[in-house]
């Protein structure tokens, strides 16, 4: 038996402070393809990926595009297999881009699951999310592992929870966010956690409470309520132990461009200074390194934009490392938020004496260390480089 906890998330150093009100938004490449909203975003090993949504004229999409940061260029990829679709959700897993439900041509909900590998430009259709048919749902990844769960369906709004395990391709059901029903919400994943909030439901309610996921128990926590006005329709993302929150509509349906900043050590909310750029919501977004890039949208004249902005958070000047499920029964998940090692972790019993051992390239960003064969206790897990210093060091428990 153990007595599960949390995960372990730990800054090897601290980045250094960042001036708060200090940050600024740079205009980059617009999307080239028709201006949209509601479309959707995601990254993949440094590249980002924007497509779907509705254009003027009600004209569905199911084109996609690549974003190139270096270069600061956008390029057309393969478009999504059959129906052109807004609103859809998506999470990152194993290298490969999700998206899952949205509205159709026909003004129906779907709930397919498409699956895009950039190696081969290919999308590939996955088993269907197992819940009623919608858009807007709120989405994380968490290791190999993707979630998904609430969103909207006709004249009903949810909050079903949902796993997907890609090697499988299984859905798994989980415990309900609560809180009530919800769609639009915020949703992020820190350090071995997803997290979600906020959102509205089908009768126009707004919500701030915010919750924790506890995947190894399969338990929601309240954390800190979110304090600002974004109702629905916002942005939000993360970035080492911080999640974000930007852009939307408030709970009179006026677009607002506040920003905020989570910090999930402390549980507490702080707002950012509000982004150089005009009012906007329906906004795709995705992350390359340490900055989000927002793209697409509609104004406050109810104009639908091009346009691609970027904002950088502070980088992670030092290696950052999440560790979990800590107790684990079988396997403990390794992530190197910010990776700049070659090395080895070992893991050794209370006597010293090494009992496993994982070697570590700088193109590893995260790992699955099976600990299925040792006996229950207690173990210390370390991180040495090639030189054999110690970059980290923690404990680790293993359960029968």
């Amino acid at each position: 038996m153990c007595n599960f906890n949390h995960c372990i998330l730990v800054s090897l150093f601290f980045c250094s402070t960042a001036i708060l009100n200090a940050q600024s938004w740079t205009n980059k490449s617009a999307y080239p393809g028709t201006a949209i909203d509601d479309g959707i975003g995601f990254s993949i090993n440094g590249t980002g990926y924007v497509g779907t949504g509705i254009a003027n004229g009600a004209i569905f999409q199911n084109i996609f595009y690549r974003y190139d940061a270096p270069s600061d260029t956008w390029s057309q990829i393969s478009s999504i297999i059959g129906d052109d679709r807004q609103y859809c959700s998506s999470f990152v897993v194993n290298g490969k881009g999700y998206i899952i439900g949205g509205v159709l041509p026909n003004w129906t909900y779907t709930n397919e699951v498409q699956a895009y590998d950039p190696s081969t430009n290919t999308w590939k259709i996955k088993a269907l999310f197992p819940g009623s048919s919608r858009s807007a749902l709120a989405t994380f990844s968490i290791g190999a592992i993707g979630y998904a769960g609430g969103g909207k369906g006709l004249n009903q709004s949810y909050n079903d929870f949902w796993a997907y395990h890609p090697g499988t391709n299984q859905w798994k059901q989980k415990a309900n966010i609560p809180g009530g029903t919800r769609y639009e919400a915020i949703s992020f994943s820190i350090g071995g956690f997803g997290y979600v909030g906020g959102g509205k439901d089908v009768a126009g309610n707004c919500y701030s409470d915010f919750w924790k996921y506890i995947p190894i128990t399969d338990r929601w926590e309240q954390m800190a309520s979110f304090p600002g006005n974004i109702c629905s329709y916002g942005i939000s993302f993360s970035h080492g132990d911080k999640g974000y929150i930007c852009t939307g509509m408030d709970n009179n349906n006026n677009i607002i461009n506040e920003f905020w900043q989570y910090n999930s050590i402390a549980n507490n909310w702080i707002q950012l200074n509000t982004p150089e750029f005009d009012k906007i919501r329906g906004v795709s977004a995705f992350i390359i390194d340490h900055c989000v890039y927002l793209t697409t949208g509609k104004d406050e004249n109810n104009a639908r934009l091009n346009e691609t902005w970027s904002h950088c958070m502070p980088a992670l000047d030092e290696l950052t490392i999440s560790v979990y499920p800590n107790p684990s029964y079988d396997f403990i998940r390794i992530d190197l938020i910010n990776q700049t090692v070659d090395g080895q972790f070992l893991l050794f019993n209370v006597m010293g004496q090494l009992v496993l051992e994982q070697e570590i390239a700088q193109e590893m960003h995260s790992f699955d260390l099976n600990v299925q064969s040792i006996n229950a206790g207690l173990y210390y897990l370390k991180l040495f480089d090639h030189e054999n210093n110690t970059l980290y060091s923690t404990k680790i428990i293993k359960c029968n």
